[in-house]
């Protein structure tokens, strides 16, 4: 009997280790897939990571370059506004020359012939322009002038500050091309 026992025993036994056996391949193949999953969760985190990075690179690289092009316009800006200081000293150092007395003969004759009436010509205060022809008045706080009907309808207005805002894009193109802008 004892070797049917022993035989029992021995085939549980085998059954048991098979099954242990069974048991422990089952661990170890949900083992390897457990490392894979995470493994690639762990892939999956650093690209994450990796894409976040860049796309802040990216970010911040668009809002220098942003900020780049704000500086170099507010210099640019800055560039026009000194350079338009600059023409309106200029203008008020030539305002009592003869060449700008006699622009001003020349455009008031082609406004008069325009209107077909005389004409009242208003010029700066610090102006020293005369005229034996037209009435004169000094009336402007800053340089340029002004040809006006006799009852004031029609005129025409040459100040400095008008004709800058007048012309600011061209004025602007020209000083960008001459500094290469």
């Amino acid at each position: 009997m004892t070797t049917l026992a022993e035989e029992i025993i021995k085939k549980a036994e085998n059954e048991q280790n098979n099954e242990i056996s069974k048991l422990k391949s089952e661990y170890k193949e949900e083992e390897k897939d457990r490392k894979e999953f995470w493994e690639k969760e762990k892939e999956k985190e650093k690209e994450k990571k990796e894409k976040y990075l860049e796309d802040k690179r990216r970010e911040l690289l668009a809002n220098a370059k942003l900020e780049k092009k704000k500086i170099i316009a507010h210099a640019k800006e800055d560039v026009v506004q000194n350079i338009l200081i600059n023409v309106r000293e200029e203008f008020k150092k030539i305002e009592n020359t003869k060449e700008f007395f006699k622009k001003i003969d020349d455009v008031v004759k082609q406004v008069e012939k325009e209107i077909g009436e005389k004409v009242i010509i208003k010029v700066s205060k610090t102006s020293k322009y005369t005229s034996k022809k037209y009435e004169v008045k000094r009336e402007l706080e800053e340089p340029g002038f002004i040809i006006e009907s006799k009852d004031g309808r029609i005129a025409y207005t040459f100040k400095l500050s008008e004709l800058i805002d007048y012309y600011k894009d061209e004025i602007r193109t020209i000083i960008y091309k001459e500094l290469k802008f």
